[in-house]
């Protein structure tokens, strides 16, 4: 039987954006970079220079004062997220309107398995990082078993996930380390050139608009980067099992 194997996920990633590079564009353009913009415009997050208690304190305050609009944020998100797994990897091969329906009506599941994913991976950073770090990996494949297989009990979801993931939690949490390393470094990168450009060229206000177009840009890469990663995981990964006889 065959492993799971980085060169393959890879391989797998390059060919899910060749194939569907249009579609991928709008539907991120809509439902991530549009939202990521304007969170970045009209509720910027706070700038601290340290993590220490006072910058958890300053960051309390902006979560409660900004609780509605932020909550709006990750709901829109999700859908698009959603939508792009259902487009990538539902056997019924959905319509785009169909993939933003099915992500509207899964979208309590995925919102609540997030909740639930972020809540474990929080206890496993605060006992220990190391379990932290490989809950995040045995969870990576929840979203799209959820969109993949229609999924509506976000602890199922998370129960499917563990199970597709046995005996690969560390390779998977390589693989996400790489790609998260490689896309921050790049949009890091870009974002530094770019800024530093427009503060030539541009008046202030034009620079800060510049700014927030460029960090939602870079946070809009990462969660591109991730879902298309978890998409390429769960597709090798199930290929696996099915050949094992064990999917």
């Amino acid at each position: 039987m065959k492993k799971f194997s980085y060169d393959a996920a890879w391989q797998d990633l390059s060919q899910l954006v060749r194939a569907h590079a249009d579609i991928l564009l709008v539907i991120t353009g809509v439902f991530l970079f549009l939202p990521m913009f304007a969170q970045a415009l009209f509720i910027t997050p706070p700038q601290v220079t340290q993590f220490d208690a006072a910058a958890m304190q300053v960051f309390l305050g902006y979560f409660r004062e900004n609780f509605i609009p932020l909550f709006g944020v990750r709901l829109v998100t999700l859908i698009g997220s959603g939508v792009l797994l259902a487009l990538l990897l539902a056997p019924d091969q959905p319509t785009v309107g169909s993939a933003i329906s099915r992500a509207g009506r899964l979208l309590p599941t995925l919102f609540l398995a997030d909740i639930l994913m972020q809540l474990m991976m929080v206890g496993g950073f605060i006992a220990l990082i190391i379990p932290g770090l490989y809950l995040t990996a045995r969870m990576a494949v929840t979203p799209a078993a959820i969109m993949s297989e229609q999924i509506s009990n976000p602890v199922r979801a998370i129960g499917r996930s563990f199970a597709l993931t046995q005996g690969v939690g560390w390779r998977i949490f390589g693989l996400l380390a790489i790609v998260t390393i490689l896309v921050w470094i790049a949009s890091a990168a870009f974002v530094a050139v770019v800024g530093i450009i427009t503060q030539l060229l541009l008046p202030d206000e034009a620079t800060k608009i510049a700014a927030d177009l460029l960090s939602a840009a870079a946070s809009t890469a990462l969660t591109l980067a991730v879902t298309l990663l978890s998409a390429a995981i769960y597709r090798q990964i199930v290929a696996i099992k099915i050949e094992g006889g064990q999917a």
